[in-house]
């Protein structure tokens, strides 16, 4: 049927009138477009990955425990490797040199921070206690992939907090206060060899680092030793009065890791 003149206006009006709201609509989508579709953007790595205790763990509770003058600390809210460097992992409430520890049992028994083979793990960890009148910080611990090449190159530190707002730092040096967690009992055939793992001497080793704990392996058909060395951190005159509220432990190399296994605070009576 032929359509009348005023119904081909109408019809014409109709048309013009959608493409005109059609057209509108394409602009303002194409003008909006950053909102709309915005483009990727590479994810860029953290560096201020942390791991902190949810507020339970900020006073006394089953994470602690207090024992002749020593506060236990529980690892538990940030605890993310197995102790796979000993063949047989370590657990359960041990003594070293007279310093009682709690060793979460395995798979997820210790805390490692990021290295080369596990560039996802956190480069910074916190620990929040509730511990007056703090006297020393004792730190079952050991590092990974700490080569030759960085003896005498700090590759972190530890930070403790207090509750009157000043902060103690210090510093972990490979080949003084922090080593690889094995070793081969012999030297290596060819000195010069990067490969071959951090060692420490009487010559070197500061005075807050000892090794309280050794096991004897085989890797690569050679003898070997795996280790748990002890740090220990005084807590400064100045601060003995004040509540121990943090452990900061901070990875600042990229290659190497910190592996912490245990921590047990020494205080007043």
């Amino acid at each position: 049927m032929a359509l009348e003149p005023r119904q081909r206006n109408n019809s014409f009006r109709s048309v013009l009138l959608y493409c005109t709201g059609l057209a509108i609509i394409v602009a303002a989508t194409w003008l909006l477009r950053p909102v709309i579709w915005p483009n990727p953007q590479p994810a860029e790595p953290s560096k201020t990955a942390s791991v902190e205790p949810t507020s339970d763990n900020t006073t006394p509770s089953p994470g602690y425990a207090e024992e002749n003058g020593f506060q236990l600390i529980s690892l538990e809210p940030f605890a993310n490797y197995p102790m796979d460097h000993l063949l047989s992992p370590l657990s359960g409430n041990m003594e070293f040199t007279g310093i009682p520890f709690s060793i979460l049992s395995e798979p997820m028994a210790i805390f490692q921070s990021q290295n080369i083979a596990l560039p996802k793990n956190p480069i910074r960890a916190v620990l929040v206690v509730s511990v007056p009148n703090a006297k020393s910080v004792y730190i079952l611990m050991g590092g990974a992939y700490i080569s030759k090449s960085l003896n005498g190159q700090q590759v972190g530190n530890i930070v403790l907090g207090f509750d009157n707002g000043e902060t103690f730092t210090k510093d972990l040096i490979a080949g003084q206060n922090i080593r690889e967690n094995w070793g081969y009992l012999s030297p290596p055939e060819n000195p010069a060899d990067d490969q071959d793992i951090t060692s420490m001497d009487a010559s070197n080793a500061s005075a807050d680092w000892q090794n309280v704990y050794y096991e004897n392996q085989i890797r690569g058909g050679k003898a070997a030793l795996g280790y748990v060395d002890m740090l220990t951190i005084p807590v400064p005159d100045n601060d003995r009065k004040s509540t121990l509220t943090a452990i900061t432990i901070n990875d600042t190399v990229y290659d190497p890791s910190i592996l912490i296994y245990a921590i047990t605070i020494s205080t007043f009576k």
